[in-house]
């Protein structure tokens, strides 16, 4: 009989609904002793410490379902060595992740940002100097993916101009163009928002350092929600404080949660934000399906029906 251990909790009429589709299937949500693990023939979610012990021996692993679209922290490697399967929810986030970005840029050109500092303030004086609007500037998002194409879709709806970077140059929905990593030189030159929406690989890791940053002309905002080791830190305040960019959010960091001791606290024209961008309102609603649907085809015949990651490539 199969063995699913569920990591993630779900809804009690969820898990119901799982025992009476599946009635050839165990469901466990407690996680059994080291010795048990190996009989464990799927796992929803993610925990270092289970995973760890379930891949150092010898098992019956076949599958994982994340509830994340990033799989980064998964020893990608073992699982294509023990044959793993891996499957995201990537899409779910991207409505959630695309209105942060967009509320980062309102607050942001629109004063807002400004207005709360001097509301502490009791400062009432008009600064017209510092307000702006995002109509008709020059959205350049690195990632072209689920999360991307919202973001583009959403920023679209205030007459911004929205270029799309991905490993080829391929066409992706939502863009107004699309240019590879290798030539993104010319649509650099025109940004005045930058977005990062890579999944991080050993490619995108430290990608946003100086060298990048000197390459900017525009001074533009930088937002950051994919994955924090993307972005090389110091690199960043070192534009901030240069003026090689005028604002930046960073939904994610490097060291989460971030020390106290991190100069990023301190930090001048910078947003810093506790990884929050991509929580879905009703989470469990939007990954019950996904997990169901695989695990049908999963009995069926052994493969995943949706949202397999290429363990090569890292999503």
């Amino acid at each position: 009989m199969t063995q699913v251990l569920l990591l993630q909790t779900l809804k009690s009429a969820q898990l119901a609904q799982l025992k009476s589709q599946f009635p050839q299937v165990t469901f466990l949500t407690e996680t059994p002793v080291k010795t048990e693990l190996k009989n464990i023939n799927v796992l929803f979610g993610y925990r270092k410490t289970v995973l760890d012990q379930i891949l150092a021996q010898s098992n019956h692993l076949q599958w994982i379902q994340s509830i994340s679209a990033g799989v980064d922290y998964f020893p990608l490697a073992s699982l294509k060595q023990q044959h793993i399967l891996l499957s995201n929810t990537s899409g779910i986030h991207a409505q959630p992740i695309a209105e942060w970005v967009i509320g980062i840029l309102l607050s942001y050109y629109r004063g807002i940002l400004n207005a709360q500092v001097r509301q502490a303030q009791q400062d009432w004086q008009r600064r017209p100097d510092e307000l702006a609007e995002l109509g008709n500037r020059h959205l350049l998002i690195f990632g072209t993916g689920q999360i991307g194409q919202r973001i583009a879709t959403l920023a679209h709806a205030f007459g911004t101009t929205v270029t799309g970077i991905n490993h080829t140059g391929h066409a992706a929905p939502g863009f107004d163009q699309t240019v590879a990593m290798t030539n993104y030189a010319a649509a650099l030159a025109q940004a005045d928002v930058i977005v990062n929406a890579l999944p991080l690989t050993t490619a995108t890791t430290n990608y946003f350092n100086q060298t990048f940053f000197q390459q900017l002309t525009t001074q533009p905002v930088f937002i950051n929600i994919g994955r924090g080791p993307s972005v090389n830190e110091p690199d960043l305040q070192i534009a901030l404080d240069q003026g090689q960019l005028q604002f930046a959010a960073l939904d994610v960091q490097q060291t989460e949660p971030l020390p106290a001791t991190s100069p990023l606290w301190h930090q001048a024209h910078l947003l810093l934000s506790p990884h929050v961008s991509g929580i879905v309102e009703h989470f469990k609603d939007a990954v019950y399906p996904i997990l169901s649907n695989n695990l049908t085809q999963f009995l069926k015949d052994g493969t995943l029906a949706e949202r397999q990651v290429d363990l090569d490539k890292g999503y």
